[in-house]
């Protein structure tokens, strides 16, 4: 992940105002049809993270697991999650995380090929 394109989009929507922390606002926000994608980190407690999947599935907004810390250190705040609001620097940012989410696809699929060309080769042995 190129981590500093997230993290300077992230800051750049919290310094705009397009984001929403903590439980009750994220999940007013979700709600409220006003929450685009929820930015959720990978060290928040399973409790935490079955509540905003329920809200994301329920209401259709998108939520991406991101690295431990990321979110704090680009927000500047001690935060498990945030929720980027709908506007165009929330577009780059899903934009970006989706080419991301690609190329890690990508990756695993080269990888799963890899795999099987060895054990088709080890086979004929």
């Amino acid at each position: 992940m190129n981590e500093n394109s997230v993290r300077g989009l992230i800051g750049l929507c919290v310094k705009t105002g397009k984001a929403q922390f903590g439980e009750s606002r994220c999940l007013g926000a979700i709600r409220g049809g006003k929450g685009a994608v929820l930015l959720l980190d990978r060290a928040a407690s399973e409790n935490t993270k079955k509540r905003y999947r329920h809200a994301c599935v329920y209401y259709h907004v998108k939520m991406v697991m991101m690295p431990e810390d990321l979110i704090a250190r680009a927000s500047g705040r001690d935060v498990m999650a945030v929720c980027m609001l709908h506007s165009e620097l929330t577009e780059k940012l899903m934009v970006l995380l989706q080419d991301e989410e690609n190329a890690a696809e990508d990756l695993r699929d080269r990888e799963s090929d890899n795999e099987d060309k060895i054990q088709t080769g080890m086979s004929g042995v």
